[in-house]
């Protein structure tokens, strides 16, 4: 008598298929969550590395601190006092690949106290992988620093910026901080107007011309983003109404952006955000 070699069945395929769809079903959403868990982690991380590279820097610099504005060369002239920038501009040229982005960075006043470039860029930003089109019409790889000062931080702002009153509060001394754990020194930001995070981050801080923000802040990690304060921290900030986040998304322009003055994020932002008040 011949044996035949019995395999599965139809259904007893099905079985099997089904089972492995429904553990799918199960694993897959964890493994997204842990994704984003391990993300959240690295930015902080990156965060607190470059909050710590602040304070070093200002421990090395007679209290001076790094300004928040890139240029080209990484420098900035305040009288006859040249300072470093965190970070220099990428040219043109630069910003057309990745390695001309970070070689921008190289040049800037906070790399020496750095391990990596990566340090600069948030997980949760893929701006860099691939070609953008921006507000002017220009096409270009998008930018790969995530992270930002403002303007309160940048020595050329006290000559500009007056329509926001961030004029009146630059600070260059790190001793003029008021309460450092409570005043944020980086904020997440991916620019979606130009290929890189241009110039510094502003808010109005002026109330005569209304509770204005003018540039949004990146919210990436769900409905919260990360901070670097003065005394080297970090931490999450979870975004309590929805204005910040539809900015991040792009979907409300620049003469739309007034805040409600009762909003407890423009009131919690402003207060950390000026470096040398407690009065806000």
């Amino acid at each position: 008598m011949i044996k035949t070699k019995k395999g599965f069945t139809l259904i007893e395929l099905l079985v099997v298929i089904a089972i492995i769809a429904l553990l799918l079903a199960i694993l897959i959403p964890g493994l997204k969550k842990a994704k984003e868990v391990a993300a959240s982690v690295v930015c902080l991380s990156n965060q607190k590395q470059l909050g710590l590279a602040f304070t070093l820097f200002a421990q090395d610099n007679d209290n001076e601190i790094v300004d928040a504005e890139p240029t080209i060369d990484g420098f900035i002239l305040d009288g006859s006092k040249r300072i470093s920038a965190f970070v220099a501009a990428p040219t043109p040229i630069e910003a057309e690949t990745l390695e001309g982005k970070i070689e921008a960075l190289r040049r800037g006043g906070l790399w020496q106290y750095l391990d990596s470039h990566g340090v600069f860029n948030c997980p949760f930003d893929r701006r860099w992988k691939k070609q953008s089109t921006f507000a002017d019409g220009t096409t270009a790889l998008g930018g790969y620093r995530s992270y930002s000062m403002g303007a309160v931080l940048a020595r050329g702002v006290r000559t500009w910026n007056t329509s926001t009153w961030e004029n009146k509060y630059v600070i260059t001394k790190y001793t003029q901080f008021i309460s450092p754990s409570q005043k944020f020194v980086f904020l997440e930001e991916t620019d979606r107007e130009q290929y890189y995070n241009r110039n510094v981050w502003d808010m109005s801080i002026n109330e005569n011309a209304g509770f204005h923000w003018f540039d949004p802040m990146a919210v990436v990690h769900k409905t919260s983003s990360t901070f670097a304060y003065a005394d080297g921290h970090a931490d999450k900030y979870k975004w309590t109404d929805k204005q910040m986040i539809e900015m991040s998304q792009g979907i409300m322009p620049i003469k739309k952006r007034l805040s409600d003055p009762s909003s407890d994020d423009y009131k919690t932002i402003r207060r950390a955000y000026v470096p040398g008040r407690s009065d806000f």
